[in-house]
């Protein structure tokens, strides 16, 4: 059986002269199916996991070194490469050959992955353990050194001891679809590509979401009229899957009929659809209330989620996370020593992932998000929890509308808040930072003397560590000072990372007054 390509053909051989490359293409160009191959060394893996060399190389009628960019290569290695794109960083590569392999190279555990294609997930199951977590480490203290902070030892404070993840954990996944008139073919798409690749033998999924993803052809394919493709959002839930089709096209009702009749015999506790017209999910059929349910060990209370709404990638990655932030909160209470409950605004709180928990340990949390589901779902939470008094809510979109450093305080010009909990989007937070620290400069024109003690802490945690650095560096300019900085690898056998970061208030930027 063929797999599928959702792209409707390949780019024609096209000869990349001279005049293409007098500029860094803002595109990626493809070589000619019979571009030569080339030998090379690796020199090092970036920071995207591709191995990147260097050589001489004639593109068109142009000859010079050229990066080239080689995924599932490793340090060291002399390998055999074919170019396949010219884009604004150099050449990228299928590794061909390898010719002398490093001995940090282990055996991938998937099959795609072991056949050199891409399926857009992981990019380092080819390193052995060891060298795959001095990899991650390296890279984190890289972006923090670039931002000029000098952690010179990646184990030494604020560097705390980093969490490490098992590999097959992952409870959340966004597939690719396309009914042709031959097949159904669902699974991943390639890096930088439609290409759909069926999983087969998927190493990082948990083995309840991979059985599923086994029995959705029979549930689909004699339904779904060939043509049709789209995406489809499964949350592993505690009460069973969570399912949100994405369809490219308006599916017809009797085929959302059809696929809601279907679900007997699927582990699934609910579907929806979000038809492309929409704006928000239409739900389908409930056979169970979608509940998730925390670990015990961080107060074991339920989620409500919204339907394929943001959930951390695993139970264990959240759990390592929850106590992260938890840790923070202490501490920052621990200081107070006011006897009163700790005073919590929770920034991006989503569906309440670490609202419930702060709550639990006695704070009182006001929270801000701007998906108005995963309000109502935090505040299903809250009820459910007997917390509801002790937590409030505020449906707005952070990027546009921050909180304004004024809103942070009293009217009396007091601040209201003892910990600003922040967990963005990849972009990060650059406009509610810029308020901060203009919380910082009202609260020193009203009280210089006691800043250090009022001005709240602050805790990041980000899946981007380049733009929580970008962040972090404007609040330590202002007089944050980096207290922790705690990896957690939730993102297994990727290039992602997500950090969790404590800021404490310590004025002495302020002397500049």
């Amino acid at each position: 059986m063929r797999r599928a390509n959702a792209s409707k053909g390949r780019p024609k051989n096209r000869r990349v002269g001279r005049q293409r490359l007098k500029q860094k293409p803002t595109k990626a160009l493809r070589l000619p199916r019979n571009a030569p191959e080339i030998d090379l060394t690796i020199r090092f893996v970036g920071s995207r996991g591709d191995g990147i060399g260097s050589a001489s190389y004639t593109v068109g009628h142009e000859t010079k070194d050229w990066p080239f960019y080689v995924p599932g290569s490793l340090e060291g290695e002399q390998v055999r490469v074919k170019p396949q794109q010219v884009t604004g960083q150099g050449l990228t590569a299928e590794l061909v050959e390898l010719l002398t392999p490093n001995p940090s190279r282990s055996a991938p555990v998937c099959d795609v992955f072991a056949g050199l294609k891409g399926c857009g997930g992981c990019s380092l199951q080819h390193m052995n353990e060891a060298a795959y977590r001095d990899w991650k480490l390296d890279q984190l203290e890289r972006v923090f050194d670039k931002a000029g902070f000098g952690i010179a030892n990646k184990m030494a404070p604020p560097f705390v001891m980093p969490i490490w993840t098992q590999m097959s954990g992952r409870r959340r996944v966004r597939l690719s679809y396309r009914q042709t008139a031959q097949a159904f073919i669902v699974g991943f798409t390639g890096r930088a590509s439609h290409f759909i690749y069926p999983l087969e033998n998927c190493g990082v999924l948990q083995i309840e979401l991979k059985q599923l993803i086994t029995q959705l052809h029979d549930w689909a394919a004699p339904h779904l009229p060939a043509g049709q493709s789209g995406q489809i959002a499964i949350n592993l839930l505690s009460s069973g899957a969570d399912i949100l089709l994405l369809p490219d096209e308006t599916l017809a009702d009797k085929v959302l009929t059809a696929l809601s009749a279907g679900l007997d015999s699927l582990p699934v506790c609910r579907l929806c659809v979000r038809q492309p017209e929409a704006d928000i999910p239409l739900l389908l059929a409930e056979k169970t209330p979608a509940v998730l349910q925390l670990e015990r060990a961080i107060g074991g209370h339920n989620l409500y989620p919204s339907p394929g709404c943001f959930l951390q990638a695993s139970t264990e990655a959240e759990t390592a996370l929850i106590q992260a932030v938890l840790r923070s909160a202490a501490a920052r209470t621990d200081r107070l020593q006011t006897g009163r409950p700790l005073r919590v605004m929770d920034l991006y709180c989503g569906v309440g992932t670490f609202t419930l928990p702060l709550l639990s340990e006695g704070a009182i949390v006001t929270c801000y998000e701007a998906d108005r589901t995963a309000i109502d779902s935090l505040l299903a939470a809250t009820r459910a929890a007997g917390l509801g008094a002790s937590c409030s809510t505020h449906s707005r979109d952070l990027v546009v509308a921050p909180v304004r450093a004024e809103e942070f305080c009293t009217a009396k010009g007091e601040p209201e808040f003892d910990l600003i909990l922040l967990d963005p989007p990849r972009q990060g937070a650059a406009a509610q930072t810029a308020q901060l620290v203009e919380l910082a400069d009202l609260l020193y024109e009203d009280a210089p003397d006691s800043v250090p003690d009022i001005v709240p802490d602050i805790v990041i945690v980000s899946c981007n560590p380049h733009t929580a650095v970008r962040d972090i560096a404007v609040l330590v300019a202002a007089g944050w000072q980096l207290k922790e900085v705690q990896m957690i690898d939730q993102f297994v056998r990727t290039a992602h990372t997500e950090i969790v970061t404590r800021l404490v208030f310590d004025g002495r930027q302020n002397t500049r007054r």
